[in-house]
């Protein structure tokens, strides 16, 4: 009797659910750039572009005579010129990198920008503005195969409508959607106001538009 009781009780126990692991959103983003990739092709094509100047005006230049000269002194203004200068070009140094930290946090990316800042680009100035300025032309030219590939998909997209707008219009078009004919400049006055006293319909009035006309 009591094994008969604890089959039953077995049948009769409720079954234990589980709590199911909810998994959370995939948030879909867009696909980053190879920044790795384009650096190192970007710094071969800026590197070959260098040589062939440096090649160019080296074969450009003609031989003269070695002669030598003493050394001019450097006299107090240019001393001066020449320390301002250093001390200049350390300060944007130091800017530069804030304004890189500042418009992209990738390292990568970072590094392609600077390189391209560097040597691909003609700097406006060394005043925080410009430096700002000419980073962020570094880092347009950096993202230049994204924009491209953007351009391109939207120029296909406006195609593709267009070309679906041409092939709903012609003559198969409803008479709702064609141009409306103004049908009372085929009419006098009196022979419209006519017309319309007895409620014709647009199709009876076309009817009976003048052949001459």
């Amino acid at each position: 009797m009591e094994n008969e009781d604890k089959k039953v009780e077995e049948t009769t126990t409720e079954p234990v659910i589980q709590p199911t692991e909810t998994k959370e959103a995939v948030k879909t983003e867009e696909p980053q750039l190879d920044y790795k990739a384009l650096y190192a092709e970007t710094n071969e094509r800026l590197s070959k572009a260098e040589f062939k100047l440096k090649k160019l005006n080296i074969e450009s230049k003609q031989p003269v005579e070695e002669v030598i000269e003493e050394e001019p002194q450097e006299d107090l203004d240019a001393i001066v010129s020449r320390k301002v200068s250093e001390q200049l070009s350390t300060l944007s140094e130091d800017v530069i990198e804030d304004e890189l930290n500042a418009c992209t946090n990738d390292p990568d990316e970072r590094k392609l920008i600077k390189l391209n800042y560097d040597k691909a680009i003609v700097k406006s100035g060394l005043n925080r503005a410009a430096i700002r300025h000419d980073i962020q032309q570094a880092k347009l030219l950096a993202n230049a195969p994204r924009y491209l590939k953007n351009a391109k998909e939207l120029s296909e997209t406006a195609k593709s409508k267009a070309g679906l707008s041409n092939a709903g219009g012609g003559s198969n078009q409803s008479p709702s959607t064609q141009a409306p004919d103004d049908l009372k400049r085929h009419f006098s006055a009196r022979d419209w106001e006519f017309m319309k006293g007895r409620n014709w319909t647009d199709e009876q009035i076309r009817k009976a538009i003048p052949s001459k006309v």
